[in-house]
């Protein structure tokens, strides 16, 4: 095999497991628990005072709206649980040494002067602290104190003093702390620590830092007071911003009317900021005029931008939602000044489109800055010996997705690129399971506890809550008297800023069987979780309900809190009053808060009268079906046979490979070819992995670590026919890939033989019959049949695609003018780079707009067969106007024809574009509703090559994290059918999806728990009332129906 795709470092028997995990952000969260997941043991390096990285910083996330910390909460508190991971704040890799799995790795922590062993996070000592700092985690538009915590919901909660401002260290005087503190936690005494560790292996997820004003081509507009950045904005909208989310900014006169985005401060400016894009502006900017719009006081929102880049999932949606809003208007080119207005106190902005110019005015603007590698990543990378790129990035091995030159260290997140959230959660996954198996090729490590010693002291703070031994009998779910826990949630603003939680809180403390009820801010934050339990266990509460956001969500955080207090499953639920309140309901806060007692009340009746579930113990069957033979789903069959278990491919097609076959140009540094003959060699020579061909799926049944699959298999052989093949398994892929739309019928395609697709422009380059003669005239049009209301979606890869083709086409033809016609140029991240390589080779990129799209008309020019291609600049409003021998189409990508079947048989929602649907489209890209079935690739979401590869890797991840299980340990909220109520009708059995239900013989159905999903249609559809679904008895919900509606405030 070429360098870069082959397997030379085979890990010594006696392979050290421990993982070191530098970064405590998304990436290092995402890669620290998924490398524990795999079993191992895995040491988090964090230099701040907690983990959440950027993303703690931020009030919600696009394109969602979720509130940010109530889907990273969940996280943080995974990691604080997790017993395979130790947890270093404040410290710093200083150096690395060895080899892969054999590595000694030299930390130093710094002292916080808080013992985390006694510290209860509290809070006092903060609040009695006299001495106030400027606050790093607000970008120091507010202030903290000498002693703090980094943010309300931190992970660890633990506090920490900064010596350079703490009187006790500056002056010799004040220990106000030691004063207050009920824990006696504080000690002045604690001295730097220097830890060495021996590891297997080490992840580098570092993070980034904004561009500062040296980065701008005007640096003096951030000395405006009505000039800020895009973080900033995001803090001053946060609860937990310096105005609480108010938009109060000092050195305005009230809150401002008319505010202005600019776009690419810094960004795609290789003169005085960096030459890429930094991927999240536009997003970021789409997120903070979707919110802004929708705050009374703002008349207008202006985004003043070359490109909007709004390439993920359900990002063009969002933006076409946005560019619908009355409030806001988009003009397009790059600010060149912005004048302070005197009359009036704003601010003038001044720019072009093209030739023309334009003004705009504003009483805010915000500055979109731009990203680079941190420089404490970049210094850990030199340190690490890493070698970094011109830009400043971690290298990466040629044809790999995380690995550096260095054997057994790996990348992932923003140290590596620009990069979004949904990307960097998947990269992350990749480093863990790339890492893992280099460590232990032949198989994953079993789950070991090796922390190491001197390590576990420092590392977590007080777990706080007592363990379920520390409950007594009559203090668990059995006893007579019912007592329940009202836990309310603020969410932030997202239901503070529409429902009265306090009040909400006082009211249920007033309800029958409630014995204790307060208002958070965040529930589902590590301090509050502790303290949940901790009430629980000290009131005797039995029962808890959580008013919040989605149970889908979040129901496992408060069944683990369950947990700690000793209570069996089944004694927690949750009130949805975010989406079901405060959301739907934000013009009318009266009656969502009505709504909103309701609910809770209805909870309250409904948790009286629940039951504890049983838990059942499953064993997972040790092997995995691929659907599918895209990239994705060949790295992701590699891994999991390279593990120890059997991969079974099923392709409907006779060959594998999917876009691979087709050797579309993509980024110069990969190489399809290549990588198509080592995907191929692999599958064909692997033992553990089998193929089928031609193959299509007939039933799946079955649930998590045990899916019966039926698919039918076509012989080559006609008279051979079909035959039938069973299996079990553990878990299931969906990886089919994508396919480019044939754009009939558009821009002359089908009638004139000049027009292609960029797919058939790939094949001619790679048989070398593209003739343009020697006046050649090249035109591309982007996004045919995409980005429009039939599919309101970006397909991501085009307009690379594009660039790739007119550079080649260049390379080979050098007198060809080319001309490339788009909406806007997303070439995002470093691709940047392409588009500017393009530009200077003389590649022309002229705009259009979507409700004005080009004409084409076929002609002669003598003896030559042309086409006319006719368009309004949108700039000038001119007519424009082109003859050209090859017009290249730019077409979507669709969903395969497989997706609407499969989706079908194995139950996974589709997206209203055809693409599967994940569990969550930040943090669980990779995860569907359906546990136990994944998807990686372009069936999820159109995305370039390297992308899926990233994607296939963290699927795999996924996937032997169940596998390697063995068995699975849950509550066993599934249906049960009383035998003395059963007619043995079998209307059960009829309406049964996951065929759950058998029957033997002439006795009573019996259900599978194994099988049964728990989702109540046998139990609505039973005309005996015979069956009951643990966790949704009949009786809680009539109890909890009954409540609802009789309550007074409904």
């Amino acid at each position: 095999m070429g360098e870069g795709l082959n397997r030379t470092d085979l890990p010594s028997a006696g392979a050290h497991q421990r993982i070191v995990v530098v970064g405590g952000g998304v990436a290092g969260i995402h890669a620290a628990l998924q490398a524990a997941d795999l079993g191992h043991p895995v040491v988090l390096v964090e230099r701040d005072l907690a983990l959440g990285g950027h993303m703690a910083q931020l009030d919600k996330t696009y394109p969602t709206l979720d509130c940010s910390m109530c889907i990273l909460s969940p996280r943080l508190y995974a990691i604080n649980r997790h017993p395979l991971i130790t947890l270093l704040v404040r410290s710093r890799v200083d150096v690395v040494t060895g080899c892969a799995g054999s590595f000694r790795v030299g930390i130093t922590q710094r002292p916080g002067y808080v013992d985390p062993n006694r510290c209860i996070g509290c809070g006092t000592c903060h609040r009695k602290c006299p001495v106030k700092v400027p606050d790093p985690f607000n970008v120091h538009l507010g202030t903290t104190k000498a002693i703090r915590a980094l943010y309300p919901q931190a992970v660890p909660s633990v506090h920490a003093i900064d010596p350079d401002h703490c009187l006790h260290f500056t002056h010799g005087v004040c220990q106000k702390c030691v004063k207050a503190c009920p824990a006696q936690a504080i000690d002045f005494d604690q001295k730097p620590r220097f830890l060495e560790l021996e590891a297997g292996a080490v992840i580098l997820a570092g993070g980034f830092d904004l561009l500062d004003r040296h980065s701008l081509a005007t640096p003096q507009w951030l000395e405006l007071p009505q000039v800020i950045t895009n973080v900033a904005l995001e803090r001053y909208l946060s609860s937990t911003g310096p105005t609480r989310g108010i938009l109060d900014l000092p050195g305005l006169d009230g809150p401002p009317r008319h505010i202005a985005f600019v776009q690419c401060a810094g960004s795609r400016d290789p003169v005085h900021g960096v030459p890429y894009c930094s991927s999240y502006c536009c997003s970021a900017t789409l997120k903070h005029a979707a919110i802004l719009a929708g705050m009374p006081h703002v008349e207008s929102v202006t985004i003043c931008a070359m490109d909007i880049r709004a390439h993920g999932r359900e990002c063009e949606p969002f933006f076409r939602r946005v560019q619908a809003l009355d409030k806001v208007r988009i003009v397009r080119g790059k600010v060149g000044e912005i004048v302070p207005l005197r009359d009036s106190g704003g601010l003038q902005l001044q720019g072009s489109d093209g030739a023309r110019p334009w003004t705009a005015k504003a009483d805010l603007v915000v500055l979109a800055m731009g990203m680079r590698p941190s420089a404490e990543a970049q210094e850990t990378a030199d340190r690490l010996g890493l070698p970094r790129d011109s830009l400043g990035f971690a290298a990466i091995k040629a044809h790999h997705s995380v690995s550096t030159p260095r054997d057994g260290v790996y990348v992932c997140g923003t140290i590596k690129g620009p990069e979004s959230i949904p990307t960097t959660v998947q990269e992350a996954c990749a480093a863990a399971i790339v890492a893992s198996k280099r460590l232990r090729f032949n198989g994953l490590p079993v789950s070991r506890h090796d922390h190491g010693p001197s390590l576990q002291p420092q590392a977590q703070g007080r777990e706080g809550a007592e363990r379920a031994a520390s409950r007594t009998p009559e203090q668990g779910g059995g006893h007579q008297e019912i007592r329940i826990g009202v836990f309310i949630c603020r969410c932030g603003t997202n239901i503070a800023g529409v429902l009265d939680t306090a009040s909400l809180a006082q009211w249920a403390a007033r309800l029958p069987r409630v014995a204790h009820a307060e208002e958070n801010l965040f529930s589902c934050s590590t301090d509050v979780t502790r303290r949940m339990a901790e009430t629980a266990i000290q009131k005797r509460l039995n029962r808890l309900v959580v008013a919040s956001c989605s149970p889908r969500t979040h129901l496992g955080v408060f069944q683990a809190v369950l947990a700690k207090t000793g209570l069996p499953p089944g004694y927690v639920r949750m009130a949805n009053i975010r989406e079901q309140c405060a959301w739907v309901h934000k013009e009318r806060p009266q009656e969502a808060f009505r709504k909103a007692q309701a609910l809770i009340e209805g909870v309250v009746a409904q948790v009286t009268a629940s039951q504890a579930a049983p838990v059942q113990h499953l064993p997972i069957a040790k092997s995995a079906v691929v659907f599918g033979s895209s990239v994705a789903a060949l790295t992701a069959a590699i891994h999991v046979a390279d593990a120890g278990h059997e991969c079974l491919i099923v392709e409907a097609e006779e060959q594998l490979g999917g876009r691979l076959r087709h050797a579309l140009c993509c980024r110069p540094e990969l190489n399809l070819d290549r990588l198509y003959r080592y995907f191929l060699g692999r599958v064909r020579t692997h033992p553990r992995i089998q193929v089928f061909t031609r193959a299509r799926l007939l039933s799946c049944t079955g649930s998590l670590g045990r899916f019966d699959l039926t698919w039918e298999v076509q012989s080559p052989d006609p008279e051979s026919g079909r035959r039938r093949l069973h299996h079990r398994a553990g878990v299931v892929l969906i990886a089919v890939g994508a396919q480019p739309l044939k754009p009939q019928g558009l821009f002359g395609y089908g009638t004139h033989p000049a027009v292609v697709t960029q797919a058939e422009l790939a094949d001619q380059l790679a048989r070398g019959d593209l003739d343009l003669g020697r006046s050649g005239r090249v035109a591309m049009i982007q996004c045919v049949g995409s980005r429009n209301d039939e599919r309101p979606y970006c397909s991501r890869s085009c307009c690379q695609q594009a660039v790739s083709h007119a550079l080649e086409i260049k390379e080979r033809h050098p007198h060809v003018h080319i001309s490339i016609l788009y909406r806007d140029v997303r070439t995002y991240g470093t691709a940047e780079l392409l588009y500017e390589e393009a530009r200077k080779r003389g590649i022309q990129f002229l705009r259009y707009e979507e409700d004005h799209p080009p004409q084409v008309a076929a002609t002669r020019f003598g003896r030559r067969s042309t086409l006319d291609i006719r368009w309004r600049d949108p700039g000038s409003g001119r007519r424009l106007h082109d003859r050209v021998d090859l017009l290249v189409l730019s077409s979507a990508t669709v969903p395969s024809p497989e997706n609407r079947t499969l989706s079908a048989l194995l139950r996974v929602p589709l997206t209203r574009d055809g693409f599967f649907l994940e569990k969550h489209v930040k943090l669980a890209p990779v995860e569907t509703s359906v546990e136990g079935i994944f998807i990686a690739g372009q069936c999820h979401s159109p995305k370039t090559i390297p992308e899926a590869m990233v994607q296939g890797d963290a699927a795999a991840a996924k996937m032997l994290a169940v596998l390697r299980a063995g068995e699975l340990e849950r509550p066993a909220f599934v249906a049960a059918i009383d035998p003395s109520r059963c007619s043995r009708c079998l209307s059960c059995v009829a309406v049964c999806q996951a065929r759950a239900i058998e029957v033997r013989g002439l006795g009573p159905p019996r259900v599978d728990p194994g099988v049964c999903q728990g989702c109540g249609v046998c139990a609505a559809e039973c005309p005996a009332g015979a069956i009951d679904v643990a966790g949704a008895e009949d009786k809680a919900l009539r109890a909890g129906l009954t409540a609802m509606l009789s309550c007074g405030s409904f």
